[in-house]
């Protein structure tokens, strides 16, 4: 899990959530929004939870 930032060309920052499964490589999630709240991160990594078997 990692955080990308940049800037728009009309200095707006973007930020993208990237949650990257290391063993596979494999995307997870990519969330990008202007800001990334706590609460959006929590959603982001409940909705994997619901799709995908937890790690033990």
């Amino acid at each position: 899990m990692d955080f990308v930032a940049d800037i728009l060309t009309r200095k707006r920052k973007i930020r993208v959530l990237t949650i990257i499964d290391d063993c596979s490589r494999e995307v997870v999630a990519a969330d990008a929004d202007f800001s990334l709240p706590a609460q959006k991160v929590v959603d982001v990594l409940s909705d994997i939870a619901l799709q995908r078997p937890l790690p033990k």
